[in-house]
């Protein structure tokens, strides 16, 4: 009977020890896993290469565009402001002013424009200017040049202006030269007192040139018309026989 409890004793020992082990074995796979939280500095951290990567993928798509419109326009960025594109306006107005100072120095020859001597008005770039010779609003000048129409006659003078010139005889010649060149081009000397006063006729028309001169001989200025009158018609009789 001793011998019978013993051995219900450790049978009874036994399944309690194995009850224990199922157990234990139960939670040990029931065990949640325990995570530790991320930090708020780690999170940052984390999110940080997300942006840059924003950040790259629009730097990049604002430098395609640049690329893009650069392609299609033909034309690039060009962030170099020591070069600036001259004013259209600017460029008109040197070209006017360049314009106007290159006529206002232009040499010209008169005796190329006898009959056409209006045409000076332009190309001398010539300003209207106080009557002084038909009392006429046709009255102008450039640089000391003077010209002035009344219909079909017309009268001129130089008082100074180096660039206008009459059969080639400039402000400052020898009036010995000029005289010389004149009557090599059809000019009769009428020898008048003080000289320098010469006539021709070119194509039925009549005209008069008269130097003035310095106290070295030479000439200071002249004048010239198209139509002699007074006692300087006389003159005009030789060259018409």
């Amino acid at each position: 009977m001793k011998r019978k409890s013993m051995i219900v004793a450790v049978l009874m020992a036994s399944m309690l020890l194995g009850a224990c082990g199922k157990q234990a074995e139960t939670n040990g796979e029931k065990d949640p896993v325990v995570t530790e939280a991320p930090t708020e500095e780690a999170t940052l951290e984390a999110e940080e290469p997300a942006g840059n990567d924003t950040k790259t993928e629009e730097s990049a798509e604002v430098t395609k565009g640049a690329t893009d419109n650069s392609a299609a326009t033909g034309k690039t960025n060009n962030t170099d402001s020591s070069v600036k594109p001259e004013s259209t306006d600017i460029k008109e107005e040197k070209s006017v002013e360049t314009e106007s100072q290159e006529k206002a120095t232009l040499e010209v020859d008169v005796s190329n424009y006898l009959s056409d001597y209006k045409s000076l008005k332009s190309l001398l770039n010539m300003e209207s200017t106080t009557s002084w010779q038909f009392g006429t609003s046709d009255s102008y000048v450039s640089n000391n040049f003077y010209l002035e129409w009344d219909k079909d006659i017309y009268s001129m003078r130089n008082d100074g202006n180096p660039s206008v010139k009459v059969y080639g005889i400039s402000i400052g010649d020898g009036l010995e030269q000029a005289g010389k060149t004149l009557t090599a081009n059809g000019w009769k000397d009428c020898e008048t007192e003080g000289g320098g006063f010469f006539i021709t006729i070119i194509g039925g028309n009549k005209y008069c040139l008269e130097f003035g001169i310095d106290g070295n001989g030479n000439v200071s200025n002249w004048y010239l018309n198209n139509w002699p009158e007074g006692d300087i018609i006389d003159y005009y009789d030789s060259l018409e026989q």
